[in-house]
């Protein structure tokens, strides 16, 4: 063997014992997702060591101004690589429309490195829930829009047990095969599995990012219903995520949802609470990037934390949910809502009241963070009242409708179970709605 083959042949078996090391391979890039400007503000974005950041945005946002537009600028200042994830509740764009939007976006902000073909299309409250052909389409409009500028994520789909049918069509309508697929794998966070990413896997012949995730410390869609707040379970869910990037080395990105809790959002998986305390799973986040910043050879493996717990270290990989975590019966995770926008704006109280003899409701709505804008919406029956709302940051308003005679008639004898007020953001991508009855 001559002395070049002999080096080339050391080198070859150099970079197979590389890829054997557990941790090593399998070390994704972390990003975060929060689509509040103030992230850019955030010392734990500083200071971690995060390497991307991500917006959820409406499908349109690239034909018309919003918050996003400052959030972006903000990302593009500071050189944050973006991953958008364009979305809404409405009805589906035509491929055109969305892929001119796309351009827009692109043409404004080359900070966007990376675009979700829609975000979590199998989601029921997403317009193609039932069209999996459409968001393959989404996905090729996305791949023409960035060209060489940027790369089109495929899929993108909730980790549900349905997944497998949907993710099946959706690689059927294909007519590309995807360099990067991505998933949102809440379920293999919340039960400790991993069928939703070995199912993306099997699908992927490239690479499968994490394109949203996190651990999950609650969902509850009504009082009476979805998961308790568990802040230790939610952590051990992170650690979970960790443990399934580094033995699964194709998995090249992943993407935290939430730096700060909204307690008026029924889904929560955010790192910091309201009053922007820690909570246990920012430990685990600290854990696993501060070791990539300071100690690039490894962790301590299993280091004690003050609350008892044990922090997977760099190379160390669970194989089932740590000892004593409670692991709660599967609940549906696709009737979350999730604002794209910093402006949050909500409806005050679990219910809304007719009185009868007045045949009049008030309604409360309440804006947090920033300026908000939206449309208000009551209904009886088939009668319908909707008007347009705008409030400033941290105000309270109050909306007094009256009702027509036949809907509040309606209303008060319970002949029917049409009635009801929502409030959506002018954003379009994130509503709430509460029953409407008589007093």
């Amino acid at each position: 063997m001559t002395a070049a083959r002999r080096l080339t042949a050391q080198l070859l078996l150099l970079l197979a014992a590389l890829v054997a090391v557990p941790g090593t391979a399998g070390a994704a890039g972390i990003g975060m997702s929060d689509g509040r400007p103030v992230l850019f503000d955030s010392q734990y974005l500083r200071d971690f060591n995060f390497q991307y950041v991500r917006l959820v945005l409406p499908w349109d946002a690239g034909v018309r101004a919003g918050e996003w537009d400052t959030w972006l600028a903000r990302a593009s200042a500071q050189g944050w690589p973006v991953l958008i994830a364009p979305t809404g509740s409405g009805p589906a764009p035509s491929v055109a429309a969305y892929e001119a939007s796309l351009n827009a976006l692109l043409s404004r902000y080359p900070a966007i490195d990376s675009i979700e073909g829609w975000n979590e299309p199998n989601h029921g409250g997403q317009p193609t829930a039932g069209s999996p052909a459409l968001a393959a389409a989404y996905f090729e409009a996305a791949r023409r829009a960035c060209g060489s500028r940027c790369a089109a994520v495929a899929g993108n789909l909730l980790d549900a047990d349905s997944m497998g049918d949907y993710l099946s069509a959706y690689r059927a309508a294909l007519t590309t095969e995807p360099a990067v697929w991505g998933i949102h794998n809440y379920y293999d966070s919340t039960y400790f599995r991993d069928k939703g990413v070995k199912q993306m896997l099997a699908v992927a012949k490239g690479e499968v990012w994490f394109t949203e995730t996190g651990g999950l410390v609650s969902f509850k869609p009504t009082p009476t219903s979805g998961l308790p707040e568990d802040e230790h379970r939610a952590a051990d869910g992170l650690r979970w995520l960790f443990s399934l990037t580094k033995t699964n080395p194709r998995v090249t990105r992943m993407y935290l949802y939430g730096m700060w809790q909204q307690p008026w959002n029924a889904f929560d998986s955010a790192l910091l609470r309201v009053d922007n305390s820690e909570r246990e799973g920012m430990a685990v986040v600290r854990a696993e990037l501060g070791a990539r910043q300071t100690s690039p050879e490894g962790a301590t493996s299993g280091q004690a934390k003050d609350n008892g717990t044990l922090v997977v270290g760099k190379d160390e990989v669970l194989h089932g949910p740590p000892a004593g975590t409670p692991v709660y019966p599967t609940v549906a995770l696709d009737g979350r809502s999730k604002s794209a926008s910093s402006a949050v704006l909500r409806l005050v109280g679990k219910r809304v009241e007719m009185r009868r003899e007045t045949r009049r409701v008030t309604v409360t709505v309440r804006c947090a963070l920033a300026d908000c804008s939206g449309r208000l919406t009551v209904r009886a029956g088939t009668w319908r009242y909707s008007r347009s709302v705008a409030l400033k940051a941290g105000a309270t308003r109050n909306v007094r409708v009256r009702l027509p005679r036949r809907a509040a008639s309606s209303l008060a004898a319970h002949k029917t179970s049409r009635a009801g007020v929502s409030l959506c953001e002018a954003a379009g991508t994130a509503c709430s709605a509460v029953p409407l009855i008589r007093r």
